[in-house]
């Protein structure tokens, strides 16, 4: 029987609002999305949200991803919400293999490797996602019911940005840099298809850089690099669908 293409919210009380979220665990984040997730106008159905799959112990997490979790949250405010799976606002018992992973004294984090495995293993039976090894951030629309009451997450469009392959085919320039571009993209959109439209916006750039160099008469192979980055911001359906 296949899974529905949307996960159902669950209350859990105690979740704290932030931009940058450490969860524990799929509920928790199926609770935060339905709690911090709101639309920008009576009418919007939906928002992006994302995905951080990020082992601490990875060099991107270490160099960037970790040092900058303050400045993010700050600077993500209310405009997209991030999650970070295995990670956790409070300290972590000892079944659970935690350590802190940032010193800051009044917003410590703590990261598993346990519950980030239970959130992955749990992702992808749920999903057609497959985790990288990487660095992934999964970026997807969260939609609203009806009456808009509570988000939740819809993974039937998705970007999946293997942040290591794209730092090596240069599709972006930097992990900062990229952040700053999704976080401006959310700060001003009020459509109802956020991924769409920020898939097009990174295609479209793509594919100008590429009639540009056409233009100045570089070499042919150069346009299979430009393909190649392009892929990258292309939208997919990791929804699981009935058979």
């Amino acid at each position: 029987m296949a899974l529905p293409n949307v996960y159902r919210a669950v209350v859990v009380p105690g979740v704290a609002l932030a931009a940058a979220n450490p969860v524990r665990d799929i509920e928790e984040f199926e609770t935060a999305v339905g709690k911090q997730v709101q639309p920008k106008t009576p009418k919007q159905t939906a928002r992006m949200i994302g995905l951080f799959f990020a082992q601490p112990t990875s060099e991107i997490a270490k160099a960037t991803i970790i040092p900058k979790l303050s400045d993010w949250h700050h600077r993500s405010d209310d405009h997209i919400h991030f999650y970070f799976p295995g990670y956790s606002a409070t300290e972590l018992s000892n079944h659970l293999a935690g350590v802190q992973v940032n010193f800051e004294p009044n917003t410590p984090w703590f990261y598993s490797p346990v519950l980030f495995d239970r959130f992955r293993k749990k992702i992808q039976e749920q999903s057609k996602w497959i985790w990288s090894g990487g660095v992934d951030l999964v970026l997807a629309n969260a939609t609203f019911s009806g009456n808009q009451t509570r988000a939740r997450a819809d993974f039937s469009a998705a970007m999946v940005c293997q942040l290591d392959k794209m730092k090596k085919d240069e599709a972006i320039v930097s992990i900062e840099m990229f952040f700053e571009e999704i976080v401006q993209f959310a700060e001003k959109y009020d459509g109802n298809d956020p991924i769409k439209s920020f898939s097009n916006q990174k295609g479209w750039k793509v594919a100008g850089a590429a009639v540009k160099e056409s233009a100045l008469k570089v070499l042919p192979g150069h346009m299979g690099a430009h393909y190649k980055k392009a892929e990258h911001f292309a939208v997919r359906n990791l929804a699981l669908t009935a058979a």
